[in-house]
């Protein structure tokens, strides 16, 4: 059997490139997390009611979800401790992904422009609007059509 010296410093979870976190910032980001879930909640599903309109209430959900993993990954994957490095990783990364969204709106947006007559029955819409539209189809109707013939 292999022994493993108890003091051995080349360890792959050896911080000592970390300062010494207490336990109060752990609680601190658990507080702001339930905080911020609890936001988001709210947002979701009283949003409409309280006044906000379906896009805000978006953004403001989009908001939160991006402060909570922000804090998740400050806090939990020691980015708060970590040199200033991790900047050149994150900006550029961040910065593509916002121009792929920027990119993609065009696409997203003008996806129904060429739709044909016949792809524009097919396609989704409103659970109101499908009732108003689709003929009501009644089984006693076709199947007495049949039998008497």
């Amino acid at each position: 059997m292999t022994e493993h010296p108890e003091n051995d410093h080349d360890q792959a979870d050896d911080h000592e490139g970390h300062p010494p976190v207490g336990k109060q910032v752990f609680i601190t980001v658990f507080l702001a997390l339930t905080v911020l879930t609890g936001a988001s909640f709210v947002i979701g599903n009283y949003g409409l009611s309280m006044g906000l309109s379906k896009q805000l209430t978006w953004v403001v959900m989009m908001a939160i979800s991006c402060a909570k993993a922000g804090l998740g990954i400050c806090c939990f994957m020691h980015l708060w401790w970590e040199a200033n490095w991790k900047w050149v990783l994150t900006v550029p990364s961040s910065i593509m992904a916002v121009f792929l969204v920027i990119m993609l709106i065009p696409d997203v947006g003008c996806r129904t422009d060429n739709y044909s007559s016949e792809r524009w029955n097919r396609a989704a819409s409103d659970s109101d609007e499908m009732q108003q539209a689709a003929p009501s189809h009644d089984p006693s109707e076709s199947n007495s059509d049949a039998s008497h013939e």
